[in-house]
């Protein structure tokens, strides 16, 4: 797929395109799709939630999906583009997923452009499996945070001092 060809925004995002990247993961067509409940997005990319129709009525597929798109601020993008920040987010999900016993979303579709200023990202919404998704408006409790401690304690831990460590030295800013 060249990289004119992923969407960069939502209102560029088809039926044709999710069936194309999506059908073999889940076995099944996307009939129709609609916008779901409003994600704040973040701060280096548009975020939005989508209700995918399938064509089969299965249990394992997913109610909503969860699809990642570069900011539209051009410095921002910059920013992340010279950071590599795009690229290093796909790879966290990617890769640390499958070293690290951590729950993190699943990837369903991930591209980028060569440049490392475009990206898209389809993955699990994981309000589905009863994930909070943090928001910048309210402020975190005493439980929530020693939570977000320990999450990345248990991340940090497995490559700390470890062989580990040099499977990661793309994370390093170039």
């Amino acid at each position: 797929m060249s990289e004119s060809s992923f969407p960069s925004s939502y209102s560029e995002l088809t039926l044709e395109f999710l069936n194309k990247v999506l059908e073999n993961v889940f076995n099944s067509k996307i009939l129709s799709f609609k916008k779901g409940k409003e994600i704040e997005s973040g701060f280096t990319g548009e975020v939005t939630r989508i209700i995918p129709t399938f064509s089969e009525k299965r249990e394992n597929l997913p109610k909503s999906l969860i699809v990642k798109f570069q900011t539209t601020n051009p410095g921002i993008n910059a920013f992340v583009t010279k950071i590599q920040g795009y690229e290093k987010e796909i790879r966290i999900y990617k890769i640390l997923s499958s070293i690290l016993d951590l729950n993190i979303a699943k990837i369903y579709y991930s591209e980028i452009n060569k440049e490392g200023s475009k990206y898209i990202m389809i993955m699990e919404d994981l309000n589905e499996r009863g994930f909070m998704i943090a928001n910048g408006e309210k402020p975190f409790n005493m439980k929530i945070l020693k939570l977000i401690v320990e999450y990345f304690s248990k991340l940090q831990s497995n490559f700390w001092g470890t062989e580990k460590q040099k499977d990661i030295e793309w994370i390093k800013r170039k």
